[in-house]
């Protein structure tokens, strides 16, 4: 019995070491500007986006994971679930494709607006060691599905070509 539960022991912490190797925690940070013309008055405002994550590797190439979303302008708090596949590198930089699918409420002055998103864009990722990477996701397509309840029911259908930089760093526990 002694042998039995040492065995069950002894695999189940090797089975935890190959583990946690896998779990990823990180973030990122967005800068960006925002420029709009309304009735011929021109308005511009700094947008600064902050989005921790935590995630988990399936292979070598593959990574999925979720996404919390806080941005400023306007104020706007969501989530999203992401995914990451490994196109080019085996060094210390690689170029990735990063697809994320979530949900998002911006508060407006009126009402809040509520948006579905799907999204695509290129990574960019230079790991520091084994455990540390940084990585910066420049543009990228998204489709947008967005409502508010006080638009009487109207939903508007949006395909726009994101700008802005953002930049991360992940730690793999």
């Amino acid at each position: 019995m002694k042998k039995i539960i040492l065995c069950v022991s002894l695999g189940a912490l090797i089975c935890a070491q190959g583990f946690s190797q896998n779990w990823m925690v990180g973030g990122d940070v967005g800068f960006g500007y925002k420029s709009t013309k309304v009735n011929g008055r021109s308005n511009s405002d700094a947008v600064f986006s902050f989005s921790p994550l935590i995630g988990y590797a399936l292979t070598n190439k593959i990574d999925m994971g979720v996404q919390l979303l806080f941005k400023n302008e306007p104020t706007t708090f969501g989530f999203a679930g992401w995914g990451r596949y490994h196109l080019l590198g085996g060094g210390a930089f690689g170029v990735n494709a990063l697809g994320a699918v979530g949900f998002s409420n911006v508060d407006r002055s009126s009402s809040d607006y509520k948006t579905f998103f799907i999204g695509l864009m290129p990574n960019f990722e230079y790991r520091l060691g084994n455990r540390v990477s940084v990585y910066s996701n420049i543009g990228g397509i998204r489709f947008t599905h967005g409502w508010s309840d006080s638009d009487n029911g109207n939903t508007d259908f949006k395909i726009t070509i994101e700008d802005g930089v953002t930049l991360g760093a992940m730690l793999r526990l």
